[in-house]
């Protein structure tokens, strides 16, 4: 009998001890510390808690961000081939600006460039004339918008090579509407940025001008212009598109917004003509008269080819344009 009892305490011991083992197991799994999993283990758990691999996932990022840059290469590059066709002189320049634009930029910018022309990118000039955008940097601002800086490219008229380019830089912001990236802004830089053109000082007087007038036959005699600034003075304007016989002519005419009185005096040599000019307006309370003179060939005197090919530089010329530029950079 005794041995029984033995017996029985000693079960007894064994499973009061099996028993407290179970619930220290029990504690212990319950109340471990939470190992998360690393980021740079093989797999990670998305908000489902399904695991996904994080190298196929960068990947799919990556090649996504390559899509993106490249459809806003594409926007940018686009706008820089359409630019020749909107002459910004133009009376059709809406119509122009709408048909080549619409769907490269907002519709809040369309309608700012139509109201606004000068604010817009394009042909200013018949020579040089924009021929491309090359894009200088692109970079990724938030989800949906880029902004890219980069450089209009101008192509002298009858010129090869570097030699008769000329550079202007814009600025643009890009943002994604739906599936498409159009541009939202757009600024341009000043004309005087062009590696083309020069500083000068005269007596003071600063401004900036084209080192040459990117034109094959047409030549400057005169040139940088010469400056002239007066303060507390009339604009008036004597308009004489008539008088042959003295040789000289005025007119007034608006060049970008701005009024002129120009004032032509021609006097023909060695089968040239050439032509001195006197540009003045009115900013402000300045009178700045800008003179200069050009020398014109007689394209008659060229064999057939060169012939048209002068006449048609000489037509598509456009100096009121070209002052303009030069005399709004006046400090």
């Amino acid at each position: 009998m005794a041995n029984n009892n033995l017996s029985n305490d000693t079960r007894n011991i064994f499973i009061a001890v099996a028993v407290v083992v179970v619930i220290g197991l029990v504690v212990i799994w319950f109340y471990r510390p939470f190992e998360p999993i690393s980021n740079n283990q093989p797999g990670n758990q998305n908000d489902n808690g399904n695991v996904v691999d994080n190298e196929d996932n960068g990947e799919d990022e990556a090649a996504e961000r390559e899509r993106e840059e490249q459809a806003v290469r594409e926007t940018v590059l686009t706008l820089g081939e359409r630019l020749k066709n909107v002459s910004l002189l133009s009376p059709n320049v809406n119509s122009e600006i709408r048909d080549n634009f619409r769907d490269l930029v907002t519709t809040e910018l369309l309608s700012e460039w139509q109201a606004r022309p000068e604010l817009a990118p394009g042909r200013l000039v018949s020579t040089p004339i924009p021929d491309r955008i090359e894009i200088r940097s692109l970079q990724r601002q938030a989800a949906d918008r880029y902004r890219v800086d980069a450089d209009i490219v101008e192509v002298a008229s009858g010129s090869t090579g570097s030699e008769g380019e000329s550079r202007r830089g814009i600025a643009l912001t890009l943002i994604k509407i739906e599936d498409r990236w159009v541009i939202s802004s757009a600024s341009l830089a000043p004309y005087d940025a062009s590696d083309n053109w020069l500083s000068a000082n005269q007596s003071g007087v600063r401004f900036r001008y084209p080192a040459s007038l990117g034109t094959k036959y047409i030549s400057t005699q005169v040139w940088p212009p010469l400056m002239k600034i007066e303060t507390d003075t009339d604009f008036a304007c004597a308009v004489n598109e008539t008088d042959t016989i003295s040789g000289e002519l005025v007119r007034n005419t608006t060049i970008n917004g701005r009024e002129y009185c120009i004032r032509t005096r021609g006097e023909g040599a060695a089968g040239s003509t050439y032509n001195s000019y006197d540009y003045a307006t009115l900013t402000g309370d300045r009178l700045i008269t800008a003179s200069f003179s050009i020398r014109y060939p007689q394209c008659s005197n060229y064999g057939a080819e060169e012939a048209t090919a002068c006449s048609r530089e000489r037509a598509d010329f456009d100096l009121d344009s070209l002052v303009d530029r030069v005399i709004r950079t006046v400090e």
